[in-house]
């Protein structure tokens, strides 16, 4: 399961994706980190501005 979830973090292939949907815990691991890589960007820009 560890060794799933870092895979997941490394690669944004089909196949984390695929991995994402059979694992629940890395599915919600997989949400969250797309969230976060969608958000830290616009919150970084909003504490510079």
């Amino acid at each position: 399961s560890i060794i799933n979830q870092r895979s997941l973090v490394s690669t944004d292939s089909q196949d984390s994706s695929r991995l994402c949907l059979n694992d629940n815990n890395a599915r919600v691991i997989h949400v969250s980190l797309n969230a976060l890589r969608t958000l830290l960007p616009l919150i970084v820009m909003h504490l510079q501005s």
